[in-house]
């Protein structure tokens, strides 16, 4: 993948689920923490 201009690019995307305490990111690795805040 790359950009207009020829540089590289990266797209990624992460599954969530909404539940009764707040948001799951469902795709992390076990080491890995979100890297934002979701309230």
């Amino acid at each position: 993948m790359h950009t207009r201009d020829g540089k590289l690019s990266a797209q990624f995307e992460h599954t969530m689920a909404v539940t009764r305490t707040g948001v799951r990111v469902l795709t992390l690795w076990p080491a890995e923490k979100p890297l934002c805040r979701i309230d």
